[in-house]
């Protein structure tokens, strides 16, 4: 399992050392590019910006998105050896909106076909939150992000994606390479003026200047406005999450009466993450998906992905915790008291360009508070233990394996 953080760079967003492979597909009456990597920028980047961007990334393709909280540009290469797009339109922008931060998606397309989307701060898509593909590249890629916590998980179809792009003002796919569309247009219109004649060319000529004229001055105007701002400090961890006992509780109320099998089908992998408890069911002979549990049914049809939500009475902990050291210490104790091994890796606070992989943020803020990563196998269920007595420990993701109950989660120091 990665790292996680809530206050990563895009540099440690795992990537697997290539650029998503990006998919055309027809949502309503469109074409729509998805599997897109998102990059974030403090403001709309100019085209040679994007062109160096993509030669970085050895992609052909971008879309710029540009909204009230974020200002994001997809890349990717060339669908199809296809040198331009035409009328393509990115479906990561258009939909990352439609529901409130933080969200994931996953949508089923066709047969064998799931699209995934991530948004987190400031409605902005993860770095690898565009994701089209099979079964194992959709659910690898929720697993990546689920350990972050406080995740809205969203299941549709094709259907549902065309409700919500439909009246959506879309942002097009361009090429980054060759002239682009308006150039072409230009030079045309050039042409049609030199005919016209010399007078004709002046005023384009000066239309263009004063265009140019007022878009320097609104970036002036909008650098000024941006110096002044001062971004407020991000609430504590501690406070937006919660307890452990609570998040636990919530858990075991989720899955306490699921049984063994039902149906023919069998519990093969039980997990909570976030704020929804995972269950993955999976074919016995004899059984048949006629009738089958709830949930998402596999390419093969012999496992079907079923999420319960969890109902949490609590929504958030308390800002009590301790200097990190001594919540390491404490947790230590806890667990070598029950004879169980664990790793706690210490992640270094940075000044926080940003609250999501990408971004930056204007004025002073914070430094983050001091954090570490947790890992542990229970022998036995967690649910019995008194967790709360560690005040900076908050548990991400607990999972039923053979060995016994993985725990993932993170201590806040201060």
């Amino acid at each position: 399992m990665p790292a996680r953080n809530s206050s990563l760079d895009e540099s440690s967003i795992p990537l697997q050392g290539a650029t998503p492979a990006a998919r055309v597909i027809t949502v309503g009456k469109r074409g729509w590019v998805a599997g897109m990597l998102w990059r974030s920028f403090e403001e709309k980047p100019l085209r040679t910006e994007l062109r160096q961007e993509g030669a970085d990334l050895q992609t052909d393709w971008a879309a710029l998105r540009v909204g009230e909280d974020a200002i994001q540009a997809g890349f990717c290469a060339a669908v199809d050896e296809s040198k331009r797009p035409k009328r393509l339109f990115s479906l990561a922008a258009a939909v990352a909106d439609s529901q409130r931060q933080p969200w994931l998606g996953i949508y089923k397309i066709a047969d064998g076909l799931w699209w995934y989307i991530a948004v987190r701060d400031g409605q902005a898509i993860l770095p690898d939150g565009d994701v089209i593909g099979g079964e194992a590249e959709i659910y690898a890629a929720r697993e990546r992000h689920s350990g972050f916590g406080d995740w809205t998980y969203v299941e549709g179809n094709l259907d549902d994606l065309s409700a919500l792009v439909e009246g959506i003002k879309p942002s097009p796919v361009f090429a980054l390479h060759g002239a682009p569309d308006w150039l072409r247009a230009a030079a045309t219109l050039a042409a049609i003026v030199v005919v016209a004649g010399a007078g004709g060319l002046w005023w384009h000529a000066h239309q263009l200047a004063a265009q140019r004229a007022r878009e320097l001055a609104m970036a002036r105007i909008h650098a000024l406005l941006e110096q002044q701002q001062v971004k407020k400090a991000l609430p504590s961890p501690l406070l937006t999450t919660p307890l452990p006992n609570a998040w636990l509780a919530s858990c075991d109320g989720a899955i306490e009466n699921v049984p063994v099998s039902r149906d023919g089908w069998t519990a093969n992998g039980v997990s909570c993450v976030g704020n929804a408890a995972s269950i993955v069911w999976r074919r016995m002979p004899g059984a048949t998906t006629a009738v089958r549990p709830q949930g998402v049914l596999d390419a093969g049809g012999n496992k079907v992905f079923q999420s319960i939500p969890l109902a949490l009475k609590r929504a958030a902990g308390w800002n009590n915790g301790q200097p990190l050291p001594a919540e390491e210490s404490a947790l230590f104790a806890l667990l070598q008291g029950m004879g169980v091994k664990a790793t706690i890796q210490s992640v270094l606070s940075q000044p926080p360009v940003s609250t999501l992989p990408g971004g930056k943020l204007a004025g002073k803020t914070a430094l983050p508070a001091p954090q570490a990563q947790v890992h542990f196998t229970l022998p036995v269920a967690p649910f019995s233990v008194n967790w709360n007595a560690i005040p900076g420990f908050r548990i991400a993701r607990v999972a039923m394996r053979a060995d016994g109950w993985n725990v993932e989660g993170v201590l806040y120091g201060r």
